[in-house]
């Protein structure tokens, strides 16, 4: 699970990122270490922090009175009395959002890493886990790395609301600021990777496309790194600047969106793109697009870069595949 599953979102809105990544999962695991100088939680981060996933799973449990900020626990339903199953049955489930996080994301954890508290309460009892809005915790942190997991739970802010307390794995009952939390919350698009290559033009001397029955063609660029003359291989002699500006916008395919499970692409016209620099790939991109409403294109991308399907830009997707026919046919086709 990319880049933990962090709730510090009070109200706990998962966000407004629908869907999963039905391709590979493009984030990384962030590292963890539980114990943080005098015994602060902490974590470490992985290999490539800019690269991990975040997922916002908040418990939606905002309106439960035991979990708003200085409520008292004898305000939870059940608290008092054992019987919880009518707060139970009225949660509604945790939705999970997965995204490829970008160079923000990388910031946050050179900032934030290793998590420290404000205070180490010490351990607490079950039986007072209530009174810390605990129970029903309103957020859940977790951090997978190395095939384990942590989870800590958020619970009430305290008075002033500059912290809220926060129960470790081992059982430790803690003071969090409630910045950090802040800044823990991963609802996109806030640190979502919105770049669908992650390779440069510059970085990048040939392009093959496949779009099906519009055609096939090579494009190759000219001159050393850094030249941005880009031809048909099969018309190397070209002045014409369509296919530099084709390519200019091939690189400018912007994520809008991170598909979540079970969200279909659909139908549509679809295009395979090979990225190469010498012998050796780069990226692979497929594209799937159609006309949608008010003349607009809607499309969707999958590359090795953002792993599974995303939806792209209306402007930037529109200009790419409206210049596409002329490109693999030559201009005036």
């Amino acid at each position: 699970s990319p880049g933990g599953n962090p709730a510090g979102n009070p109200g706990g809105n998962p966000g407004s990122n629908p869907g999963g990544n039905p391709g590979n999962n493009p984030g990384d695991k962030a590292g963890g270490n539980p114990g943080g100088p005098g015994g602060n939680p902490g974590i470490n981060p992985g290999s490539n922090p800019g690269d991990k996933a975040g997922e916002k799973t908040g418990d939606k449990s905002s309106d439960n009175p035991a979990t708003n900020p200085g409520g008292s626990p004898a305000d939870k339903t059940g608290d008092k009395t054992g019987d919880k199953t009518g707060d139970k049955a009225a949660r509604p489930p945790m939705t999970v959002q997965r995204y490829k996080a970008g160079a923000e994301f990388e910031k946050l954890l050179n900032g934030l890493l290793p998590l420290r508290v404000e205070r180490i309460l010490g351990e607490v009892p079950k039986d007072k886990l209530a009174e810390f809005g605990l129970v029903e915790p309103r957020g859940r942190l977790r951090i997978d790395f190395g095939g384990q997991s942590l989870e800590y739970k958020i619970g009430k802010e305290t008075y002033g609301r500059a912290t809220a307390y926060m129960l470790s794995p081992d059982g430790q009952l803690s003071l969090i600021s409630t910045g950090t939390l802040n800044s823990l919350d991963f609802k996109a698009p806030r640190y979502m990777e919105r770049r669908l290559l992650g390779a440069s033009a510059e970085e990048v001397d040939r392009v093959e496309v496949r779009c099906g029955e519009l055609g096939a063609r090579r494009l190759n660029r000219l001159g050393e790194t850094g030249e941005k003359r880009w031809v048909p291989e099969d018309d190397e002699d070209s002045t014409e600047v369509l296919y530099t500006t084709w390519i200019d916008r091939l690189f400018k395919l912007d994520v809008t969106e991170y598909l979540q499970a079970g969200r279909e692409v659909g139908e549509g016209s679809v295009c395979t793109l090979r990225l190469m620099s010498g012998a050796s790939p780069v990226d692979e991109l497929r594209l799937v697009w159609r006309q949608a409403e008010q003349g607009k294109v809607e499309a969707f991308g999958q590359s090795r870069f953002v792993g599974g399907w995303v939806a792209l830009g209306h402007f930037n997707a529109g200009n790419f595949v409206s210049d596409l026919p002329s490109v693999l046919a030559g201009p005036g086709h």
